[in-house]
């Protein structure tokens, strides 16, 4: 009986394991496009990979330059990616999630979330974290990746830099 309850506990510790990103998981695909890129590549590298895409730059009060293209924006501050917001299923993650897709393949791809929440609208959105090395002892960056959804279904999928 002891072994029963033993092994179903243990069951239950590895059903429930998250899976630690890490900054290689952070890549976005365009297989209409043929495009691969990372929020880890420099700002001239995405825009390389970019060029013949009709763009549109938007310029934010908080020194963001976003690049708006049907289906994604993605922001820089500097040179460095802020954040990609995919919007429509044409791009997708390294896993193949695309919007439209159902939020239990991100539970089958990436185990338990770090983190799981609900704006004032009702709709949910689930963050999973990767962890960068950092000097400072105070501050923990790390990159994000937020899906959004709603009645199950993904109706947004980000990426982003937070501290």
């Amino acid at each position: 009986m002891k072994k029963g309850i033993f092994i179903f506990i243990l069951l239950q510790i590895v059903m429930c394991e998250t899976y630690a990103l890490n900054i290689d998981d952070y890549i976005v695909e365009s297989k209409k496009c043929n495009i691969t890129f990372s929020v880890n590549d420099s700002k001239n590298e995405i825009l390389d990979k970019l060029k013949g895409l009709n763009f549109k730059i938007e310029r934010r009060k908080d020194s963001c330059i976003n690049y708006v293209y049907e289906g994604i924006e993605i922001s820089f501050l500097g040179e460095k990616v802020n954040s990609i917001d995919l919007i429509t299923s044409e791009f997708s993650t390294k896993s193949n999630i695309h919007i439209g897709d159902k939020i239990k393949q991100v539970y089958q791809e990436y185990n338990l979330p770090d983190y799981q929440g609900k704006f004032d609208d009702g709709v949910l959105f689930v963050d999973y974290y990767a962890d960068l090395e950092t000097n400072s002892p105070w501050k923990k960056p790390r990159y994000v990746m937020r899906i959004v959804y709603l009645k199950e279904i993904i109706n947004e999928i980000l990426f982003f830099y937070t501290e």
